[in-house]
């Protein structure tokens, strides 16, 4: 007949290497999460200016009328704000709408504190230029958006 062993516990050793390495997976996992987060903050708020900026531009040729978009910084954070040239029903309140993740505007390749962008009564933004905007994490790319007739948006790729 066999005999049972009694099945011997785990050494205090043994739960600290567990528990270390426990460790070190939760840690790289969180700082990958957070890095998926702020890239996720930066282009929502990229794309609400897209957005914002097509929203104006069918105002524009709805009511036939000219707006100014005023992109600068405010309390150390980017952000931009409409103004129509004459008041209307149908156009929001301007308020400033903040650009979470932007640290850096740049018309062509030059840095720019602030930027004013005209959208004509006919839809046309201008300056017609390529806008960059550039996240405050080194890990993301930057965004740059052709300003032509239907603006566009590209990443560009890492060196």
């Amino acid at each position: 007949m066999r005999t049972k062993r009694a099945k011997r516990p785990f050494t205090l050793i043994e739960i600290t290497i567990c528990i270390v390495i426990l460790g070190l997976m939760a840690g790289s996992i969180g700082w990958h999460f957070k890095t998926v987060v702020e890239a996720h903050t930066f282009h929502k708020h990229v794309d609400l200016l897209l957005t914002d900026l097509r929203k104006f531009q069918i105002v524009a040729l709805a009511h036939e009328m000219d707006i100014d978009v005023h992109i600068h910084k405010d309390k150390g954070k980017f952000g931009y704000i409409a103004q129509y040239d004459e008041p209307n029903a149908l156009c929001p309140t301007p308020s400033f709408v903040c650009l979470k993740g932007v640290e850096t505007i740049k018309e062509g390749s030059l840095p720019k504190k602030e930027l004013t962008l005209h959208i004509t009564r006919d839809g046309r933004i201008s300056p017609n230029i390529m806008l960059g905007l550039y996240p405050d994490s080194e890990s993301q790319l930057p965004l740059h958006v052709d300003l032509s007739y239907h603006p566009k948006i590209r990443a560009l790729q890492k060196p």
